[in-house]
């Protein structure tokens, strides 16, 4: 769910255009509505226009506030906790209520059994407005007289979509695909096009789009630990639709001359089980590409891309450790002189040279620009932990300076 950066979409070698966000969501509203009287379980107008609501929200000013909480409370951070302080902000100053806490709990509590329902068919995401619908409310397209019609809007869509669960519960993969689509729906925006297709014979339909690389795991909380310093493969992780077509055909390419593929790349699902094999796939330094056609393949896939620097940044990782190393071990083996039994208590010139010309040297080769922000994010720990070690040596270095503890042969 969020903007489209440099989007393109073809069908049949011709110009698609997308309709607005308010079209998305009736249209996807709608379909539930169809869905469910497949099944004979009638979507009350209400409850229709809440669907509406819950498909159109964007998390824009629900996404500024939870950074806003995250620097707040640090480690500390509770989601629940910035739900209700939201929302608690958003009647107050938009509707002009004045609701308890108390009552926003009874809220959230009345569409408790609407966010468990919701976490069986898709991950649990704190933006997703199926999973929380309180969220939707200032979408709601009609008007919200008094706080009693929130309870009654939630109630009917807890009562719909218990109905739907009992039927699947019954067996019914209608039903069970309701659920499904209601979940997907609310957690993920699914752009629709408009567009002529032929239908007297196949076409083809070619999307492309820029998307942030998220280079860390978005099913934690905090970057793995316990790696190695000088080899540390970043992952990147993208999620692709993969089952929205006849066939789906997937290209990831690295346009930056200093990262390349490991080739333990890897795909899972939402709920991250490992997905083993596709129909097709190539693979490379510079490439990945996979194919599958087969009706039961997931409809949207996490994958996961290990990169690392190229041969050449390799080597100049490896220059920068050595000498870092030579410039720590000279450092530590001369104050084991100095100041241990027996040793002398100051340090000649020729012995500081020693250890800061290598380690001026570590700290040019650190400060060369990297050629792009992917390549600076690889980079990023042992970058850091080689300044800090080499900051620590200069320091170290200027106070035995200050104290008299060097001999310059004088």
């Amino acid at each position: 769910m969020g903007l489209l950066l440099d989007f393109n979409v073809k069908v049949d070698e011709k110009s698609a255009y997308l309709l607005p966000r308010s079209e998305h969501s009736r249209i996807k509203a709608g379909l539930i509505k169809h869905m469910a009287s497949e099944i004979s379980v009638t979507l009350q107008p209400e409850t229709l226009s809440l669907l509406t609501a819950i498909y159109e929200f964007g998390p824009g000013a629900w996404g500024r506030f939870l950074k806003r909480s995250q620097r707040r409370f640090s480690g500390r951070f509770d989601p629940d906790k910035s739900l209700l302080e939201y929302l608690d902000a958003y009647f107050d100053d938009f509707m002009g209520w004045n609701v308890s806490p108390e009552m926003i709990k009874d809220w959230l509590c009345e569409s408790d059994s609407v966010t468990r329902l919701v976490r069986q068919y898709a991950p649990s995401s704190i933006s997703s407005a199926a999973e929380h619908p309180l969220l939707a409310l200032p979408q709601y397209p009609e008007v919200i007289s008094n706080t009693a019609e929130v309870r009654n809007l939630l109630e009917k869509l807890r009562k719909f979509l218990e109905a739907v669960d009992a039927e699947a519960e019954n067996g019914n993969e209608r039903a069970d695909r309701l659920l499904w689509q209601y979940a997907q729906y609310g957690q993920h925006w699914d752009a629709l096009a408009g567009c002529v297709v032929p239908l007297d014979e196949p076409f083809l339909i070619k999307l492309s789009e820029k998307r942030e690389l998220q280079l860390k795991d978005p099913s934690k909380d905090r970057f793995e630990s316990g790696k190695p310093l000088v080899a540390i493969p970043s992952k990147a992780h993208q999620l692709v639709v993969f089952g929205d077509a006849a066939s789906n055909h997937v290209n990831v390419s690295v346009g930056d001359p200093n990262v390349e593929l490991k080739n333990d790349w890897r795909l899972e699902t939402e709920h991250r089980e490992a997905v083993w094999d596709v129909q097709e796939e190539k693979s490379s330094a510079e490439l990945l590409a996979f194919y599958d056609s087969r009706d039961d393949r997931s409809y949207r896939l996490w994958l996961k891309l290990p990169l690392k620097p190229t041969g050449p940044g390799w080597v100049s990782r490896m220059v920068v450790a050595i000498l870092t190393i030579t410039a720590l071990a000279a450092f530590a083996s001369f104050s084991f002189h100095w100041f241990g039994a027996g040793g002398t208590e100051s340090m000649a010139g020729s012995d500081v040279a020693v250890v800061l010309i290598p380690s001026a040297i570590a700290a040019a080769l650190l400060l060369v620009r990297e050629s792009s922000t992917l390549s600076a994010e690889i980079n990023k720990e042992f970058h850091y932990v080689t300044s800090a070690v080499l900051a620590i040596l200069w320091i170290l270095t200027l106070i035995l300076y200050g104290i008299n503890r060097v001999d310059w042969g004088n």
